[in-house]
């Protein structure tokens, strides 16, 4: 009976300790916000809205990440998406997560941010804004929303090259807007609804044409001034006299 009630207590202490471990690798550390994490209640008892964040250095599966402010920021990898699991939770900035706008997650990018995000496998380019943390998948470098993921073409494969650079200017003027409070930034020129088209193919390098050469347009004459000069007309040549034969010969022959 005692080694029963043994093996029971051992039991339940292996899958306590076992679902701490696993809630404990589902919740994100202090600072990090490893995508959308809390709760959000409308009604109360959560953040209405976000506020401006770089963070402290956190570690992920034993990879440090350091937040910084790099405006010169530009890099290519693998972008993946996420969305219906952190819907109606909190961001690493304190948003309200939403996978039907355009945001992303970044590891060390400061929120809000906006980088211009362009899928390399086939030409979309679209500008979107930074207010989450992630993703931790190795050999992945941004996690977009749902509704991003379709802009750039890639929501059923999941996952795409994308190449990532940070807008600088709009980044500071978001920055100094969230700061105050504002989070919601016009920027003229971008329009995320009706992305750009896929570029034309490009032609495959060889032999490089010779520019062409471009041709003054002619002149049109209008009215032409009298020369100074004239050549002469020639003068008509004097036909020579054509004599009958016969008729000579005939009056020759006459008395």
């Amino acid at each position: 009976m005692r080694a029963a009630v043994l093996m029971r207590a051992v039991v339940c202490a292996l899958l306590f300790t076992g679902a701490a471990l696993l809630a404990g690798c589902g919740s994100s550390p202090s600072g990090s916000g490893s995508h959308a994490t809390g709760p959000y209640s409308r009604n109360g008892g959560g953040p209405t809205q976000g506020y401006y964040k770089v963070g402290q250095p956190y570690q992920i599966d034993g990879v440090t990440y350091t937040p910084a402010v790099d405006y010169d920021y530009d890099e290519t990898g693998i972008a993946s998406w996420y969305g219906p699991n952190f819907t109606g939770k909190i961001t690493a900035n304190g948003e309200l997560y939403d996978m039907n706008e355009v945001t992303a997650a970044h590891r060390t990018l400061p929120m809000p941010s906006l980088v211009r995000i362009t899928n390399l496998d086939n030409g979309r380019t679209i500008v979107v804004r930074v207010n989450d943390r992630g993703p931790y998948a190795r050999g992945r470098i941004l996690d977009m929303s749902r509704r991003g993921a379709q802009l750039l073409g890639y929501e059923k494969t999941g996952t795409a090259k994308v190449r990532v650079q940070i807008m600088a200017r709009e980044s500071m003027i978001l920055a100094a807007a969230a700061k105050q409070g504002q989070l919601t930034v016009d920027v003229a020129g971008l329009d995320n609804e009706n992305p750009a088209l896929p570029p034309a193919r490009r032609p495959t390098p060889g032999r490089a044409r010779p520019p062409r050469r471009r041709c003054r347009p002619r002149r049109r004459v209008t009215s032409r001034r009298p020369s100074r000069w004239r050549r002469p007309k020639p003068r008509p040549r004097p036909r020579p006299e054509r004599r009958c034969r016969s008729r000579c010969r005939r009056s020759a022959k006459r008395p």
